[in-house]
């Protein structure tokens, strides 16, 4: 596809140059500019706007920049700022990836602040964001820069908006006015997400029912007779002017700006006894000073990170600064490779040796699974292949899937890419092996999160019609030739993370986002499903295992675990 940019003439949209797309049209990147093209040319932002857009003069606000025309000039888009490799706000929120990705409460800190400082500078120019939305903000994979997006359909003083998601719309201001202050209400209930990991006005209450009826009644989270998600991080985590601010706005109706988000911000994990009502058995494995963050386990062997370690069957092998993206374990017994991404190079060590791997391959997005790690090259994903010469372990890449590379994202065990609006995902369930499916039922989602274990696929999705603010979680499971599947929809679901395990006798075990055991078949078409109950459930485990035995990590230990 051809298009013209104005004062700077023709380009050439290809497939590889694909990013995305939303409601109104299509996201193209040429280097470091982003082309968004409209589906409908008749929704295209005016020239006007665009102008008074202008104003926004903070570069972490992506605003448009130069118009796009068809062959005949009439404007279908605009250009702008091509951020790379970021996550989309709300991806940072689960204690999950918060902890596989080792994001610290310090990074929170300053993202939280950058938020504020940037939403000053938009009110400074004149301008109201309104549909401050998770989804309209993107995060650096550095996790150190914060960004502002969809700035089109931000309010200016000639151009009001018109939509705003219903999760973070102010019910006590006049429904359809926008003022600085709903800006700010909007940005307490992001903020506080980041924070605390789920939204404010999320958890139970014995009689209010919705978001409609807790905000209304100004009964938050911090309301003591609300119960709250296992998952969450402790409220003393925020800083105190922060939540004092919180306090204000959430339980007493208060509509002020915030304060500056300074103090001690420590995520603190509640801790817990173990015990439970008798349905589960569990038994310590191993303790450790600090907080656990992530188990890798393959045959005999497991891998522990902690806060401030990395351990490979009880020994340390590395500290903090140490920790790599991806584990892999060699043919070799008990020989385990840890794989960093430095800036699009892999630098590979042995853990168990302590020694450097050599390995000429640059890549990104590095995941592990099933003892495999693998990584996005270009439009390729590779398998890294282990193989031993005498002492020393060697690597290569090996190719399992062909894909669009700016419109693909890679998760533990699978890959998920939007063909031009249509969601395929392909799996990669043993060493060289890719199943590739078309699956429907994705298409009307934005992927915010996805995991594939033993033929069991889980997807964390947005809906993507006009107005639609809740989170589904999708259990899609195949059969045993990976050729048909079914898919289950969980819909509305607070943002705990995807936390699941397939054991070796065909059974899934999940988390729910509910503080239950869920217990199903991972076969298409299996029936049943049985929920466990449990004091001892909940978001704030993590689900592992290793050679069929189910495992988890909470605090500063790793527990087998059993129903009876």
């Amino acid at each position: 596809m051809k298009v013209w940019i104005r004062g700077e003439g023709v380009v050439t949209l290809s497939r590889r140059d694909f990013v995305g797309q939303g409601g109104q049209g299509s996201i193209y990147a040429k280097g470091d500019v982003a082309i968004k093209i409209y589906s409908d040319a008749s929704r295209m932002v005016p020239e006007g706007k665009l102008r008074e857009l202008s104003a926004l003069a903070d570069s972490n606000v992506i605003r448009p920049q130069k118009i796009v025309c068809d062959k005949n000039g009439a404007p279908i888009g605009y250009t702008m700022r091509y951020i790379r490799e970021a996550y989309s706000l709300c991806q940072l929120f689960p204690r999950s990836f918060r902890e596989r990705s080792g994001i610290t409460s310090e990074q929170v800190l300053r993202l939280v602040t950058a938020f504020r400082t940037g939403l000053e500078s938009i009110h400074k120019a004149g301008v109201l964001v309104v549909d401050l939305n998770e989804m309209n903000l993107l995060v650096d994979k550095t996790i150190e820069h914060l960004y502002f997006i969809d700035v089109d359909s931000y309010q200016t003083t000639r151009y009001p908006a018109d939509a705003i998601m219903e999760s973070i719309r102010d019910r006590h201001a006049a429904k359809g006015v926008f003022t600085e202050l709903t800006d700010w209400f909007s940005f307490a209930v992001v903020s506080f997400q980041m924070f605390v990991g789920i939204h404010p006005y999320k958890g139970k209450h014995p009689t209010l029912k919705g978001l409609d009826e807790r905000m209304q009644a100004n009964v938050s989270v911090l309301n003591s007779a609300v119960r709250v998600p296992k998952a969450a991080y402790a409220f003393n985590s925020i800083p105190d002017p922060m939540l004092r601010w919180y306090e204000a706005v959430f339980e007493k109706g208060e509509r002020v700006a915030p304060p500056n988000a300074t103090g001690r911000s420590v995520f603190v994990p509640e801790v817990r006894m173990l015990r439970g009502s008798g349905v589960v058995r569990v038994e310590e494995l191993h303790a450790f000073g600090t907080r656990v963050t992530g188990v890798w386990a393959h045959g005999g062997a497991m891998v522990v990170a902690t806060e401030e370690a990395l351990w490979l069957d009880g020994r340390k092998v590395g500290d903090s600064t140490e920790m790599p993206d991806g584990i892999g374990f060699s043919p070799r017994v008990n020989q385990v490779v840890g794989v960093s991404e430095r800036a699009g190079s892999l630098i590979l060590k042995n853990l168990t040796t302590q020694t450097p791997i050599e390995f000429g391959m640059n890549g990104e997005d590095v995941t592990s699974y099933d003892g495999r790690v693998y990584f996005k090259s270009g439009g390729a994903i590779m398998e890294l292949a282990l193989t031993c010469s005498g002492n020393k372990i060697l690597a290569s890449g090996k190719l399992v899937a062909t894909v669009l590379p700016k419109a693909t994202q890679l998760f533990s065990g699978v890959a998920i890419q939007s063909l031009l609006g249509s969601t395929y995902v392909s799996v990669f369930p043993r060493s060289g092996i890719t199943y590739q499916h078309h699956i429907v039922e994705l298409d009307r989602y934005r992927i915010i999160d996805a995991a594939f274990d033993s033929g069991v696929l889980m997807v964390m999705g947005r809906p993507r019609e006009k107005n639609r603010h809740r989170f589904d979680r999708l259990i899609i499971r195949f059969d045993a030739d990976y050729q048909q599947f079914d898919v289950r929809v969980v819909k509305d679901v607070a943002q705990a993370g995807l936390n699941f395990v397939v054991l070796d006798t065909g059974v899934c075990v999940s988390v729910t986002e509910e503080d239950r055991l869920e217990v199903f078949r991972a076969r298409k078409g299996a029936m049943g499903v049985k929920e466990v109950d449990d004091d001892l459930i909940g978001g704030d485990i993590a689900l592992a295992k290793r050679s069929g035995q189910l495992l988890f990590s909470r605090g500063t230990g790793v527990y087998s675990m059993s129903l009876k």
